[in-house]
C-alpha cells in the first residue's frame, strides 16, 4: 500500500505539472489521456517489475523511510507475566491472549528450579496496522456507499420524470427532464443523454448538446467516471487522488469541447461557446466527483477556462508534443515499477536497521547488558579448513536469536555430557561486546555425531539444544546474511512451521523452456520439475513461467529437516519469485543431496503418489535419438560406451549412460551451499571425467554371485586410467565395480554407480 501511495502520488504530480506548462501547446485530448495513466496506476496496485529508475529506489534509501520503519518496529508489552511450573507455550499463549508469532518464553530461577516465564508482546506496527486497516476499510465503506447511493438515487430521479424524444443526430436514447440542472450523459451499461426543456426548444443548443454528450460517449467518459469514483472510494485518504479526480474531470470537458468542435465544424466554434455560456453554471462540490454523470456545465472558473480555449484555438507544437510524451513515458517507468535489487550474490539490498518485532531487549539486558556485537571464534582443530576466521555479528536480529536460544538453555545432564566424544568441536568461543565496551566470554562445544553440545557460562554447563550449535556452525559457511526478510516470505515459512533466520543468497535464473529431459543433458530440467512438484503441495506452480527469468532466494532455516530425512538435518528454504511475486517454494538439504521435501514436510512420493521411476518416466524425452539408442543396449554395451565416452572426454554420452537419479546427485555433490545448484558436472566428482586424460577398458565380467536387490546387476571391470593429477588415486590399471538398473522399463539399462569395491 505504501508503494502505491508513493508512486501514484508522484505520477499525479507529474501529470499536474505537464498540464500546467503545456496547456494550449498540445492536444486537449492528449492532455486528458495522461490522466488515464494515473487511473491505471490506481486500479492496478502492483508493480510490473523491478527497475533501476523506479522512484522507490530513492524512497527506500532515504533516512526518513528508514526512520519510519524503525518507529513502526518498536515493541510494547501488553499483557502480564504468566508463571506456571508445567505450562506449555501453547497453554501460556492461550492464557495471555497472545498470538502464535508473538510469544517468547524465558526460563527464570525459583525455589523449585522449573519455573518458566512467558512474556506476550505485540509490536506497535501490528497495532497501528490493525487500526489503520480498520480506518481505511471504514472510510472505503462510507465513500463507497455514498458513491453507490448517490448514483442510484440520481438514476431513479432521472427515470421517474424523463420523457423520450426523437433525435436524428443521436445514436443514444435522448430524454427531456423539466428539473435538470444541466444536460448530461448518464448510465454505465445503458447510457442515455438527458437534456433540459430549454435545450429541447432551441435547435442550435440541442445540436451542440447532443454533439457534446455523444463525444463524451465516444471518449468512454461514462466508464472513466465510474472508475474514477471507484478509485476515490478505495484511496479516499489521499488528497492528491481527489485533486487528480477534479482536474481529470475538468480535462474531460476540455477534451470533449475539442472533439465536439471537430464534429460540428470550425465555423460553429463561436456559436458553441455561446451555448456553453447560456447554460447554468453551478459551483462544483467535492462529492460531485462521485457522480458518474458527465455534465456539460462547470463552475465559473471552469467555464472561463473552456471559453478561453474555444475562442483561441490551441496551437499544437510538435516539440511540446514530443516532450510531453517523453516525460510521460519516463514517469510511467518510474512509477509502475518497484525498487531494483542487485541479486548478484552480494545481497546489495537496502537494509533497514529496525528493531525486531519479537524483541525482548529488556529481558536480555537484564541477563547480559546491552549487546553491541557478538564475535564467534571457532577452534580450528575442529574444522577441515584451518584458515577459518572469526565471525563478527552486529545485526540486532542475529544477536537476539543467539541470546534468546542461550536464555532458554537448561543444565546439561551428566549422561549427555558423558556421551560426547573426545573428538568433539570444542574450545569455541562466543565473545559478547556490550555497549559500554565491556566483554563477556562463553565457551561452547558440540558433537555433530550425537547432536549434543553445551555452552559454558561461568562454571555452569548449559544445553540450549542442538539447533543452537547448527545455527552457529552455519556461520562458517554462510558469511552473507540479510535479516531484512520480505514479510510475504516470513509468513509463508511460518505457516508451515519454519523460521527463516536470514537470506543466504538471491540468484537470477532463467527457467528451462520445457521440463522434458534429454539423454546427456545436465539435469537442470529435472531439478525444476522435481521442485515444482514440491511447490504444488503448498498451492504454488511455476510451470506457467517456463522460459522466463526468475529470482531464486535461498534462506537459512532454523528448524531441522523432518524425521524421514535423517540423518540429514540442515534445511534451506528456497523461494522462487517472478516480478516480486512468489511462484514456487520448497525445502532442500543443500550440498551432497539437495532434494528434500515440500514446505508442508512431504516427500515427492507423498506429493505425487509415485516412486522415483514412475515419476521420472513422465519427464524423459523418449523421442530423443540418443535416448532411443541407449534404451536398446545390453549392460555390457552400455559399460563399454560409458568408458569410451570417459576416455574421449565426451561429457554428453558419459552423462547419458547414467541413471537420472545418479545424474541428479551431480547437482549437489561438493556444491557451494551459497549456490542453488551446480551448473555443470565439472568438479562435482573428484576423479570424474574432467580429471581423466584416458580411460581404457580392458575387460569386464558380471558378478552373478552378488546378493544385490532385485533389478540391480553388477559388473567388475578393469580400466587403465591416466589422471591429469593425483586426487584420490594414482594413474594405472584399476578395478572398478559397476552397478546397473532399469530406472524405467522404456529407458533400458543405465549405470547407477561406479565404485572401487563391490
Amino acid at each position: 500500500m505504501t508503494e502505491l501511495i508513493i508512486t501514484s502520488s508522484v505520477l499525479i504530480l507529474v501529470v499536474i505539472l505537464l498540464r500546467h506548462f503545456l496547456k494550449g501547446k498540445i492536444s486537449l485530448r492528449l492532455q486528458y489521456a495522461f490522466w488515464a495513466l494515473v487511473l491505471i496506476r490506481l486500479i492496478v496496485p502492483i508493480t510490473l517489475f523491478e527497475s533501476p529508475i523506479s522512484v522507490m529506489n530513492a524512497v527506500e534509501r532515504s533516512a526518513a523511510y528508514k526512520t519510519a520503519e524503525q518507529t513502526l518496529s518498536k515493541t510494547q508489552v501488553y499483557s502480564d507475566v504468566i508463571r506456571h511450573s508445567e505450562m506449555t507455550p501453547d497453554e501460556a499463549r492461550e492464557a495471555g491472549k497472545g498470538t502464535l508469532h508473538e510469544i517468547q518464553g524465558y526460563p527464570s530461577q525459583s525455589d523449585n528450579g522449573n519455573l518458566r516465564t512467558y512474556i506476550f508482546k505485540e509490536s506497535l506496527n501490528v497495532i497501528l496496522a490493525r487500526i489503520l486497516r480498520f480506518v481505511w476499510l471504514a472510510g472505503t465503506a462510507v465513500v463507497g456507499l455514498v458513491l453507490i447511493i448517490s448514483n442510484l438515487s440520481f438514476g431513479r430521479k432521472l427515470r421517474k420524470t424523463r420523457k423520450s424524444i426523437e433525435a436524428d443526430d443521436s445514436k443514444l436514447p435522448v430524454y427531456v427532464l423539466d428539473a435538470l440542472p444541466s444536460p448530461c450523459l448518464f448510465g454505465l451499461f445503458r447510457p442515455a443523454i438527458y437534456i433540459t426543456s430549454d435545450v429541447a426548444k432551441d435547435e442550435t443548443k440541442l445540436r451542440h448538446v447532443l454533439a457534446h454528450e455523444l463525444t463524451h460517449y465516444l471518449h468512454g467518459d461514462h466508464i472513466w467516471s465510474a472508475l474514477r469514483g471507484l478509485s476515490l472510494a478505495v484511496l479516499w485518504y489521499n488528497p492528491l487522488v481527489w485533486l487528480a479526480a477534479a482536474l481529470s474531470r475538468r480535462d474531460s470537458e476540455l477534451a470533449c469541447d475539442e472533439g465536439t468542435i471537430k464534429r460540428i465544424g470550425e465555423e460553429g466554434r463561436i456559436e458553441y461557446g455561446r451555448t456553453l455560456i447560456g447554460l447554468t453554471c453551478e459551483k462544483r462540490r467535492a462529492m460531485d466527483l462521485l457522480c458518474c454523470a458527465t455534465t456539460m456545465t462547470d463552475g465559473k472558473k471552469g467555464i472561463k477556462e473552456r471559453i478561453t480555449l474555444i475562442s483561441k484555438k490551441p496551437r499544437i507544437l510538435l516539440p511540446a508534443l514530443v516532450v510531453a510524451v517523453l516525460i510521460a513515458a519516463v514517469a510511467v517507468g518510474c512509477t509502475f515499477t518497484g525498487a531494483k535489487y542487485e541479486d548478484d550474490g552480494a545481497n546489495n539490498r537496502p537494509v533497514v536497521e529496525s528493531v525486531d518485532e519479537r524483541s525482548n531487549e529488556p529481558d536480555n539486558q537484564t541477563i547480559y547488558g546491552e549487546i553491541a556485537q557478538i564475535d564467534i571464534y571457532y577452534d580450528k582443530t575442529g574444522y577441515a579448513d584451518s584458515e577459518i576466521s572469526p565471525v563478527e555479528i552486529t545485526d540486532s536480529k542475529i544477536i537476539l536469536d543467539i541470546t534468546d536460544m542461550i536464555s532458554q538453555s537448561e543444565a546439561i545432564s551428566e549422561e549427555r555430557l558423558d556421551k560426547m566424544r573426545k573428538m568433539t568441536k570444542g574450545n569455541n568461543k562466543l565473545i559478547l561486546t556490550l555497549k559500554d565496551g565491556s566483554k563477556k566470554e562463553f565457551i561452547f562445544a558440540f558433537d555433530d555425531l550425537y547432536n549434543l553440545g553445551y555452552v559454558q557460562i561461568d562454571e555452569e554447563l548449559l544445553d540450549p539444544g542442538y539447533d543452537f550449535f547448527r545455527y552457529l556452525d552455519d556461520y562458517v559457511e554462510y558469511r552473507q546474511h540479510d535479516t531484512s526478510i520480505d514479510n510475504k516470505v516470513s509468513v509463508l515459512f511460518s505457516k508451515y512451521g519454519w523460521t527463516a533466520d536470514y537470506l543466504v543468497n538471491s540468484v537470477k535464473v532463467t527457467l528451462p523452456s520445457d521440463l522434458k529431459h534429454q539423454a546427456g543433458e545436465f539435469p537442470i530440467k529435472l531439478y525444476w520439475a522435481y521442485n515444482n512438484e514440491l511447490s504444488k503441495s503448498v498451492g504454488l506452480d511455476y510451470s506457467g513461467y517456463l522460459g522466463e527469468n526468475v529470482n531464486a532466494e535461498i534462506y537459512r532455516l532454523r528448524e531441522p529437516l523432518p524425521g524421514f530425512l535423517k540423518p540429514r538435518l540442515d534445511a534451506r528454504g528456497i523461494i522462487i519469485k517472478h516480478n516480486g511475486e512468489i511462484i514456487g517454494a520448497y525445502i532442500d538439504a543443500g550440498r551432497h543431496s539437495g532434494f528434500a521435501c515440500s514446505l508442508d514436510k512431504r516427500s515427492l512420493r507423498d506429493v505425487t503418489g509415485k516412486d522415483w521411476g514412475d515419476w521420472i518416466d513422465d519427464y524423459i524425452d523418449y523421442s530423443d535419438e540418443l535416448e532411443t539408442k541407449l534404451s536398446s543396449m545390453s549392460p555390457e554395451e552400455l559399460i563399454r560406451l560409458y568408458f569410451k565416452a570417459m576416455d574421449e572426454q565426451d561429457e554428453k554420452t558419459h552423462l547419458a549412460c547414467m541413471t537420472r537419479s545418479s545424474l541428479c546427485r551431480y547437482l549437489f555433490v561438493n556444491m557451494d551451499n551459497n549456490l542453488l545448484y551446480n551448473s555443470d558436472s565439472a568438479g562435482a566428482v573428484s576423479d570424474g571425467y574432467s580429471n581423466i586424460n584416458s580411460a581404457k577398458l580392458i575387460d569386464m565380467s558380471e558378478m552373478k554371485d552378488m546378493e544385490n536387490p532385485d533389478g540391480i546387476i553388477e559388473y567388475q571391470v578393469t580400466v587403465d586410467f591416466k589422471f591429469k593429477k593425483v586426487i584420490t588415486s594414482e594413474s594405472g590399471v584399476k578395478p572398478r565395480f559397476v552397478s546397473l538398473i532399469k530406472e524405467t522399463e522404456k529407458g533400458g539399462w543405465r549405470i547407477s554407480g561406479v565404485g572401487t569395491g563391490p
